[in-house]
């Protein structure tokens, strides 16, 4: 449960950084555009002479993934997860003053987040622990067919499988050649070392970045994308009917 929650964690912070990063900053002087203007002084309502100074959203920020899973943290306990909500709905873009819901759809990311995070993984955990407490062998709440059909799976496991997948007679070489390597474990660990690389990458993202390392982030997701489109190209044409 708990690597599941890191994992769903990782993803969203993945995504909260490509959708705000930059972003959760905001100038004391609310008539400022944005950080190059965001100087001198200003007068309020009463008077009062304000510094200008830039500074960082009080609901968090999503800048680089350790930021952005703190940030999500705090959002998953339910504690003032509207406010970052409401600071994703205000986001105008990196460097700029927010604006009053110029990204309402924003909302849905939040939503979604609290609906995963502190309702689906939370009674996930209550039920997976009431189950290790309440039972010793983890059976006694499965019915008779259930029971069968798990000791049948054991002893499937235990005994392995002999049988290969039947290849169909009319399939062409070429297509026998692409299933051959898709089913050869090189392949599968090739992509697995991929899939490690590109969320690697997607982890790199921070605000603000080296011109040099977004060009070269970039470039890395492109080549991942691309063996990951002629990944899906194999599989289609070794596994289509």
């Amino acid at each position: 449960i708990f690597v599941l929650g890191f994992v769903v964690h990782l993803i969203f912070g993945i995504v909260g950084v490509t959708m705000f990063a930059g972003g959760w900053h905001m100038c004391s002087n609310p008539i400022v555009l944005g950080r190059i203007d965001c100087h001198g002084t200003t007068v309020d309502a009463s008077g009062t002479v304000i510094m200008s100074t830039w500074d960082m959203a009080p609901g968090g920020n999503f800048d680089d993934i350790f930021s952005a899973m703190r940030t999500l943290f705090l959002v998953g306990t339910l504690s003032g997860w509207s406010d970052a909500m409401y600071q994703g709905m205000d986001m105008v873009g990196p460097d700029l003053q927010p604006v009053r819901e110029a990204h309402p759809y924003a909302a849905l990311y939040f939503v979604t987040f609290v609906f995963v995070s502190a309702f689906f993984l939370s009674n996930l955990f209550v039920g997976v622990l009431i189950t290790l407490l309440g039972t010793e062998t983890g059976h006694a709440l499965e019915t008779t067919a259930q029971s069968k059909w798990v000791a049948m799976r054991v002893l499937v496991k235990q005994v392995g499988s002999t049988l290969e997948e039947a290849v169909p007679a009319n399939m062409p070489g070429w297509r026998t050649a692409a299933r051959g390597l898709v089913k050869n474990p090189k392949f599968e660990k090739f992509i697995i070392g991929v899939i490690i690389g590109n969320t690697l990458f997607m982890l790199m993202e921070h605000w603000p970045a080296d011109p040099t390392l977004v060009d070269s982030l970039h470039a890395a997701n492109m080549v991942c994308l691309v063996i990951f489109t002629i990944e899906a190209v194999l599989k289609i044409l070794a596994y289509y009917p």
